[in-house]
């Protein structure tokens, strides 16, 4: 699947699931919200050059997929620098996948 179709899909989920994908330049990252773990997990694993490509239109050096409701967990993916790295953002106080 090329990456256009890609990106309408991820819309159609933003959509369809209420999800938040929102850039913050005051932390210089695209930040997707979604509702739990396993929405993280899948946002991660199908769309991640997605919102690479997404963070990298806006100028943005990473993306943060932030999981729960009150108490936010992390995930973070690193865009411009190292693609194929997730990386602990300055910003994430819990993630629980750091560089190796």
């Amino acid at each position: 699947m090329e990456l256009a179709d890609l990106s309408l899909a991820f819309w159609n989920e933003l959509q369809h699931y209420g999800w938040n994908c929102t850039p913050d330049f005051t932390i210089d990252a695209l930040i997707v919200k979604v509702d739990n773990y396993c929405f993280a997990t899948y946002v991660l694993k199908k769309f991640r050059e997605v919102l690479k490509s997404w963070a990298i239109r806006f100028g943005l050096s990473s993306v943060i997929i932030k999981y729960g409701e009150d108490v936010w967990d992390f995930f973070d993916v690193e865009a411009c620098v190292s693609p194929d790295c997730i990386l602990k953002h300055k910003s994430t106080r819990n993630p629980f996948l750091q560089k190796q």
